[in-house]
């Protein structure tokens, strides 16, 4: 099959005119401008080839087969629950409740700020463990109850 039939085919495939490329590089001052479509207007994708190569009578470098990729797929990372804050003022004010002379004071204190932060945290919808910040508040308070009563004791015990 010779150039000329393609270029036959190719005409009345399109219904227009076929004309020969131009067989060096076009300057820029003359290469058409393309305007996007209209807007609301659909684009239409080009049709399925149905024949390939010698079955279409076509030679193979002619013909053009649009490929469909499917489009990548891009999966943000997931927002892991910020539980840090909620866990620690629960274990402080676990550990503030044991009658430590030092350390007993300052975990319940440090235990009602996380436990603070933790409940803010999980109203916002950044934590998963209201409760436990919860939790960790209500100790917090209950260990410095506790150790100022303690030390209340004390220093009533030895006067």
């Amino acid at each position: 099959m010779t150039e000329s039939t393609n270029s036959e085919r190719l005409k009345a495939l399109q219904g227009g005119e076929v004309t020969a490329a131009p067989s060096g590089p076009v300057p820029w001052d003359q290469v058409p401008s393309v305007s996007p479509p209209p807007a609301g207007s659909a684009q239409m994708d080009p049709p399925p080839l149905t024949a390939t190569g010698a079955s279409a009578g076509l030679h193979a470098e002619s013909v053009t087969v649009p490929v469909s990729l499917p489009a990548p797929t891009v999966s943000a990372p997931a927002n892991r629950p910020r539980n840090g804050k909620g866990t620690a003022s629960l274990v402080l004010g676990i550990v503030g409740l044991l009658p430590l002379p030092i350390i007993g004071f300052w975990c319940p204190i440090i235990a009602i700020i996380l436990g603070s932060q933790g409940k803010r945290l999980a109203d916002r919808g950044w934590a998963t463990n209201h409760g436990v910040a919860q939790a960790g508040f209500v100790l917090g308070i209950i260990g410095v109850v506790f150790h100022v009563f303690l030390a209340l004791g004390l220093a009533l015990s030895r006067a």
